[in-house]
């Protein structure tokens, strides 16, 4: 798809495969919007031109234009500058031509079923936020102490074991488990017995 903008080629795509709209959402907007917004605005020139750059039919690259900006820039919860198709180094000229188009697509004439009315109230309070240098620094500013701090993970401490008095382990490692009965190996063998732990633990 030779001289196709890389957001005609996405919104292809999306059309195509729906369901990667939530990754697309968290993207940066790609290049080219511009070309989605003259489509869906009904530019006859424009699709034209973009159905036979894509090798596709003029309603097939006319639905794929409007499904995008539907679902990507006007979703719910989008900022005020992708709402307008741009980003936070727009100009303000660019501001005002994706306005501009993006109302044309929202007429009434344009629109059908009536669906689209939501998207107007979006738009409309997208471009109150942006539409002077002062409400736009003022949003700038809000926008940007809205942003969460990410805290930085710590590894947990390290979890406390319980020390052992000095020499027990050593010691109970010169217990034998099952202590030998006088019964079976006689007292001289008891007291040997007991006369070399002692030796042990004393170190003689």
């Amino acid at each position: 798809m030779m001289n196709v903008s890389p957001a005609l080629r996405l919104a292809i795509t999306l059309h195509l495969m729906p369901m990667q709209s939530r990754i697309i959402k968290k993207a940066p907007l790609p290049e080219g919007i511009v070309d989605l917004l003259n489509i869906a605005s009904g530019d006859d020139q424009v699709i034209a031109k973009m159905a036979i750059a894509t090798d596709r039919s003029e309603k097939f690259i006319k639905q794929a234009a409007i499904f995008f900006i539907e679902n990507i820039l006007l979703a719910q919860g989008t900022s005020s500058y992708r709402v307008l198709g741009t980003n936070s180094k727009a100009s303000s000229r660019e501001l005002r031509r994706n306005m501009a188009l993006i109302t044309r697509f929202l007429h009434p004439d344009l629109d059908e079923n009536g669906d689209r009315a939501i998207f107007m109230t979006r738009l409309t309070a997208a471009w109150n936020d942006l539409k002077t240098p002062a409400k736009r620094e003022a949003y700038d500013r809000q926008h940007r102490k809205a942003k969460p701090v990410r805290k930085s993970k710590r590894s947990a401490p390290p979890k406390k074991t319980k020390k052992s008095p000095p020499n027990s382990h050593k010691q109970n490692s010169l217990i034998p488990a099952q202590p030998l009965s006088p019964a079976r190996r006689g007292r001289g063998a008891v007291m040997r017995h007991l006369t070399l732990i002692l030796m042990k633990i004393t170190g003689r």
